[in-house]
């Protein structure tokens, strides 16, 4: 006659261990969280400086610079990124405080117009300055128009908008140029702007 012998073998998941092994999941995913909580998306930098905060793509060049070819300083400097390519496509922060600035031009246009005149000091040439128009940004009072910037015989469309951050006590103007293909120097102005919008969300002033 043939015996059988039955081996009573412990499930390896029963609910209770189901359990403790979600509680450890949570608890590890948790803690990561909240380890790596306020940091850039994967993919991105964050440069932190002069009472802005800006992050951007590891796969562009980012440079920090003075006004004028001065060193950068809480008085004036910039921040630019910029995708290397066949094209154009640049964007970046200008910082100015007000005390730098000639009287008559401490106040949103005015700043627009300070920044322009800086540029075109290196012998840059800036065309077709569009009409200002508003916006909200963080909650401060923003202005932006567009432009053209001539470069080695092409009219590279632009934007520049500014804004006075209160905490930082300064004027930030965030510009974009954008030429994706040379060849072809027809920039639909809806592409430019959005573009624009989407590379400004990543600027916090502080």
């Amino acid at each position: 006659m043939e015996t059988r012998i039955d081996i009573a073998k412990d499930p390896v998941f029963t609910p209770r261990n189901l359990l403790i092994v979600a509680v450890i999941v949570s608890a590890v995913t948790g803690g990561n969280l909240w380890l790596h909580r306020g940091d850039p998306p994967v993919g991105y930098a964050r440069y932190t400086g002069f009472g802005l905060t800006l992050e951007y793509s590891l796969q562009t060049t980012l440079m920090v610079d003075g006004l004028g070819g001065w060193e950068p300083t809480e008085s004036g400097g910039t921040v630019q990124v910029s995708l290397q390519g066949m094209g154009v496509e640049q964007y970046g922060v200008i910082w100015v405080t007000p005390e730098s600035m000639p009287t008559l031009m401490r106040s949103l246009e005015g700043s627009l117009d300070y920044l322009f005149a800086v540029v075109g000091m290196d012998g840059t040439t800036i065309l077709d300055r569009g009409a200002p128009m508003s916006m909200a940004k963080d909650g401060h009072e923003m202005i932006y128009q567009t432009f053209n910037l001539m470069e080695q015989g092409f009219a590279i469309p632009g934007i520049m908008g500014v804004w006075y951050c209160e905490e930082a006590g300064k004027y930030l103007q965030f510009y974009l140029i954008y030429l994706p293909d040379p060849e072809n120097p027809t920039v639909d102005p809806q592409e430019l702007e959005q573009k624009w919008l989407g590379y400004l969300d990543l600027v916090t002033c502080h």
